[in-house]
């Protein structure tokens, strides 16, 4: 018999259906691409790059949530020069945020946090947390840690069970890096220390794997356009 976490992954999955890994040889990195957005692949894999953006763009003026999201973590990604689009990212995720898209939320999130805007950012977190979109749920660890952890110790464990949950491959990343800040005592840093080097191997793993899962997806704002590759 499955256990509740496996069964509450399951669903997750299953609520998330993404594209299968074969479209990694065309996309390179690891980012969520829902099944939805598979025939419009097709694109990329015979025209290439340039021919798929604007396929997006066209998608993302009438209203496609996933190109939305998809256009929105692309502008929020460092330039050579250090810069990043946030209006644009806010822009394109707005409105499939509001209409209850978990995906557009989680990355109007990040843009309105990066702006500055950190109350109405963690609506739009909370939207996407609702919804148990697996990015957003284990965004929750670090923002619940670097807000609370001193008078709420026992709610970033909280959190982590809930990203282990819904299955984020990354959920054990983050708990070595707290259990590694050694404010949670020492046994834990001493297993943060132990776990780091396994929890970094399998996040690789789980990244070639799969790739296009909402459970392999977050946003790192320190990342560049490098990370996400698309076909000339």
């Amino acid at each position: 018999m499955k256990s509740e976490r496996a069964l509450i992954s399951a669903a997750v999955r299953q609520r998330f259906v993404c594209v299968e890994p074969r479209w990694r040889q065309y996309i390179y990195g690891a980012i969520y691409i829902p099944l939805a957005a598979e025939r419009h692949l097709v694109t990329l894999k015979r025209d290439g790059r340039t021919a798929f953006l604007n396929e997006l763009e066209k998608l993302a003026a009438l209203g496609s949530p996933w190109a939305s999201a998809f256009l929105g973590y692309q502008a929020l990604l460092l330039t050579p020069e250090g810069t990043r689009n946030i209006e644009r990212a806010i822009q394109l995720c707005k409105q499939p945020a509001l209409s209850g898209d978990a995906y557009a939320a989680y990355i109007l999130g990040w843009a309105t946090f990066l702006r500055g805007d950190h109350a109405e950012a963690l609506t739009h977190f909370r939207r996407a947390t609702r919804q148990l979109f697996p990015p957003a749920v284990l965004d929750s660890v670090q923002f619940f840690w670097s807000a609370k952890w001193r008078t709420e110790p026992a709610g970033v464990l909280i959190s982590l069970r809930q990203a282990k949950n819904v299955g984020h491959h990354a959920t054990s990343l983050f708990r070595s890096a707290v259990y590694r800040t050694g404010k949670l005592g020492i046994r834990r840093l001493l297993l943060g220390l132990l776990l780091w080097p396994v929890a970094a191997l399998y996040v690789r793993a789980a990244s070639i794997r799969d790739p296009f899962s909402a459970q392999s997806f977050w946003f790192d704002p320190r990342n560049t356009h490098r990370v996400l590759g698309l076909r000339e």
